[in-house]
């Protein structure tokens, strides 16, 4: 999906329906989500195809990535995606999945967790077949901090997303906000720089509206100071 090349005019995303004998349907919408609109998919062709550097291109900030990706999830409840309670608790799976990759990651990494032990927690709570969660501990234990990054970009933008919304108020457009999100070529930027981005844009809107309204305030001085005039004027004529 990554624009790679400037021939990039598109992407797919491919769905291996045979999985279904082991894997649940229910889970369908939150993959789509996630993997496509309004997830990497959609995050991926933004990216411009031509001038950015090839490690701009090839680089991802994986906490943005892939907590974009959880959030598009998220979206699929406001957007009404999810039909059906069994709908539903395929998401609520999925979620109780990055959760507990958190616990996991922390506890292999910093608490001393064996891969067996992993096992047997993560198999105490998630819907996985066995060797899912097999092969979920072991990608845990290659690469420390991976799996965080879905609940922390998540998280990170969902707090974005509230502190835009109590400073802009009525002002505040969720179609805008979310281009200012993706606005960076798709995303491939920490998360302080997210953070940056997203409070200088509010910190604009509310410049330029406060702006405006100093404008509006001496467009009103001027008619009230207008209209005594004309009524100063109105007097004169009547004594005359």
């Amino acid at each position: 999906m990554n624009c790679l090349s400037n021939n990039y005019s598109g992407g797919v995303f491919n769905i291996n329906v045979g999985l279904q004998i082991v894997k649940s349907s229910h889970q369908l919408k939150s993959v789509c989500l996630h993997e496509a609109n309004p997830g990497h998919h959609h995050q991926s062709s933004l990216r411009p195809a031509a001038g950015q550097h090839l490690i701009r291109k090839m680089v991802v900030s994986e906490a943005f990535f892939d907590g974009w990706g959880l959030y598009s999830e998220f979206l699929g409840e406001e957007m009404g995606i999810y039909k059906d309670p069994f709908e539903y608790f395929g998401r609520l799976e999925y979620e109780m999945l990055r959760a507990i990759r958190l616990v996991v990651d922390t506890g292999l990494h910093a608490k001393g967790w064996t891969i067996d032990y992993c096992v047997e927690y993560m198999a105490a709570r998630l819907a996985l077949t066995h060797q899912d969660i097999i092969q979920e501990a072991q990608r845990y234990s290659v690469a420390p901090g991976q799996a965080l990054s879905y609940k922390a970009g998540e998280m990170k933008i969902k707090a974005l997303r509230v502190f835009a919304q109590l400073e802009l108020r009525d002002a505040f457009d969720i179609k805008k906000f979310h281009r200012v999100v993706l606005g960076d070529g798709g995303g491939s930027v920490p998360l302080q720089m997210l953070d940056k981005h997203v409070k200088n844009w509010v910190s604009s809107l509310k410049s330029a509206s406060a702006q405006e309204k100093k404008i509006s305030n001496r467009l009103e001085s001027i008619i009230d100071i207008d209209q005594i005039l004309l009524r100063r004027t109105d007097l004169r004529l009547s004594k005359n």
